[in-house]
């Protein structure tokens, strides 16, 4: 562990509160106390240490106190040097430094407001003070869940639309060192594992298990048919006629926080969401909307649920996409119309598939499985980057909930690449 109160330095602490207040002359400005300290409880991300960030000022005769959210690179040496490798803390940072800070805003709170980043911290807003807050682990999305993140997600991509509309230039021509691919690729050795596990779990665990003709074809052709998706997120190989946007493409539960009604006795109602922000955009690209639009729907819900709202979820994004563009008087018809749409979801189905395969294992193995796992260094480098299919096949036979989610999106998988009811 390091010293918390080493990660930042006072005058980068008085330029974060001079940020969060708008205040451009410093000397306005007196730091009395500050201090950094840890949130507790569960493992909510994979790549980072979360903190929180006190400070005390005084402005003109004027006593304030700010929390903030810290997100900073792994203490542990051997995690740290993996993230540092990849890039992702760094490739964040500077989206919302250089895109998410640059690009004009509509009314709707979409993503955090970003105070301070270097490459190793990022330093945002508390969103927990103004009641947001991830859905207990306990609760699955229900339809309003997703059609308030569908809400969030148009927003975003109508902010991306016009600000390409803006500059006239696709955004990954601009920012090509920060919108680069990091998990979906042939060297993520993350992504990788997600797929070998897949196959585990197909030739072990699944319907065509008892079948020694379809274990044959799942051993021959079920990983290299899945090795597809790398081409679907090649921006040099994506169809020309394909409308791309900001992209978050890391949409699971722990990057998704919101505020809820209440019930009249003020309790809150967890299954009536108002708003939605997204969070973490260490994994952002420049894609098709189809491609956010599919990771919510296929990773959030079981299949029969996806499939009997699929028709009606489409609807819900895209009038949200009208009216989103609308505020910059912009017409969706002639930018995104309604069939390509529909063609770039059909486009990319196997791609939502698979993402939902490689991240299960990530966002619903049982509540502090993660956790025990990540206390022993090497057990978790293993886990994340070499073979996790032991774990898999483990909590498949131990837990139903997992064992149903699983099963059912690898299978799903199998009768999309093989062809196999």
């Amino acid at each position: 562990m390091c010293d918390l109160n080493s990660l930042l330095n006072d005058a980068e602490v008085l330029e974060i509160i001079c940020n969060c207040k708008g205040i451009q002359d410093q000397s306005e400005v007196t730091v009395l106390e500050w201090g950094t300290s840890t949130l507790g409880g569960e493992i909510t991300g994979f790549l980072g240490e979360h903190l929180k960030l006190s400070i005390d000022a005084k402005i003109h005769e004027t006593i304030i106190h700010e929390n903030f959210f810290i997100k900073t690179l792994p203490f542990r040496a051997k995690d740290r040097r993996f993230v540092e490798e990849i890039g992702v803390l760094k490739k964040e940072v500077h989206l919302y430094l250089n895109v998410l800070n640059e690009m004009p805003k509509n009314c709707m709170h979409w993503h955090p407001t970003c105070y301070y980043g270097r490459d190793d911290i990022l330093i945002l807003e508390d969103l927990s003070l103004k009641n947001y807050q991830l859905l207990p682990s306990h609760i699955e999305f229900n339809s309003d869940h997703i059609k308030s993140i569908l809400k969030s997600l148009a927003t975003m991509h109508a902010c991306s639309l016009n600000f390409q509309n803006m500059v006239k230039k696709p955004l990954n021509e601009i920012y090509d060192d920060i919108l680069f691919e990091v998990t979906v690729a042939r060297r993520n050795n993350w992504f990788r594992a997600g797929l070998r596990a897949i196959e585990e779990v197909a030739l072990k665990r699944t319907k065509y298990t008892q079948n020694e003709e379809y274990c044959k074809l799942i051993k021959k052709n079920l990983f290299n048919a899945m090795n597809i998706v790398f081409d679907m997120v090649d921006n040099d190989l994506i169809p020309f006629d394909f409308i791309c946007v900001l992209s978050h493409r890391d949409l699971w539960r722990n990057n998704l926080m919101f505020k809820f009604d209440k019930h009249q006795n003020g309790e809150i109602d967890f299954n009536s969401p108002l708003e939605t922000v997204l969070i973490d955009f260490q994994i952002a690209r420049y894609l098709p909307p189809a491609v956010d639009i599919l990771m919510v729907l296929f990773l959030l819900q079981r299949n029969d649920e996806r499939k009997n709202r699929y028709q009606d979820h489409l609807n819900f994004y895209y009038t949200c996409l009208k009216d989103a563009l609308a505020q910059f008087s912009l017409d969706v018809e002639s930018i995104f119309p309604y069939e390509e749409l529909w063609r770039t979801c059909e486009h990319f189905q196997l791609l939502g598939a698979v993402l939902k395969g490689v991240f299960l294992p990530m966002t619903h193995l049982p509540h502090g499985v993660i956790d025990e796992i990540h206390k022993d260094a090497d057990k978790y480098r293993k886990f994340i980057a070499v073979d996790r299919s032991d774990v898999i096949l483990q909590y498949i036979d131990n837990d139903k909930n997992f064992q149903n989610w699983m099963i059912e999106a690898v299978e799903e998988i199998v009768e999309m690449t093989l062809m196999i009811k």
